[in-house]
């Protein structure tokens, strides 16, 4: 799904980079296979192949958004 997110981003945008996130950021929704916190990701660079991971996050629903946002734009800024 973030891959996908992220090729709507290129093919609609002028964008040279771009993030996409989804995931579960609670209180509620998680599972045992799929925890609060769990957090799919993908950063890219128009034209090359993008990174996709996923990523476990811990605290309340504000925290697990703030700390994933400050890892993403960590991790396209190196």
């Amino acid at each position: 799904v973030v891959r996908e997110m992220l090729n709507g981003v290129f093919a609609n945008t002028d964008a040279d980079f771009a993030i996409a996130v989804s995931g579960i950021a609670g209180p509620t929704g998680g599972s045992e296979s799929k925890p609060v916190g769990t957090i799919w990701a993908a950063i890219g660079e128009r034209g090359r192949e993008p990174d996709v991971g996923i990523f476990q996050a811990k605290g309340n629903r504000q925290t697990i958004i703030h700390s994933s946002s400050h890892r993403l734009l960590g991790a396209l800024w190196r």
